[in-house]
């Protein structure tokens, strides 16, 4: 919300295709998810921003696996800004609230460089 109590959302100026294609794609990992024998609606998953499209997995244990250079990606993408940026938002905000180590929590893969 906003200071006048406005129910104000991330994303909220986005254009309508762009809203259906993530609706879509939020939709497409749950069937993806559900295919593999797992209850979707039972995971934690990121949320505003919901890096759906960063999804690369799930573990023996049900928790999504994110790829941490596609959420940078992703989100730069998304709100127009640099991979800096989004790496900066990403570290703080999403790897921030794993603080804590939820048995249900996400996993973010870091991927090794050559």
């Amino acid at each position: 919300m906003d200071k006048e109590g406005n129910g104000v959302e991330r994303g909220a100026g986005k254009p309508i295709m762009e809203m259906v294609r993530e609706e879509i794609s939020r939709r497409r990992l749950a069937e993806r998810i559900s295919e593999i024998g797992f209850d979707p609606d039972e995971m934690v998953r990121f949320d505003s921003p919901s890096y759906d499209d960063a999804v690369v997995g799930v573990t023996n244990d049900g928790r999504l696996v994110y790829d941490y250079e596609l959420m940078a990606e992703s989100l730069a993408k998304s709100d127009g800004i640099s991979i800096e940026d989004a790496i900066e938002f990403i570290d703080y905000n999403a790897i921030g609230s794993l603080a804590g180590g939820d048995a249900g929590m996400p996993v973010v893969l870091y991927k090794f460089r050559d």
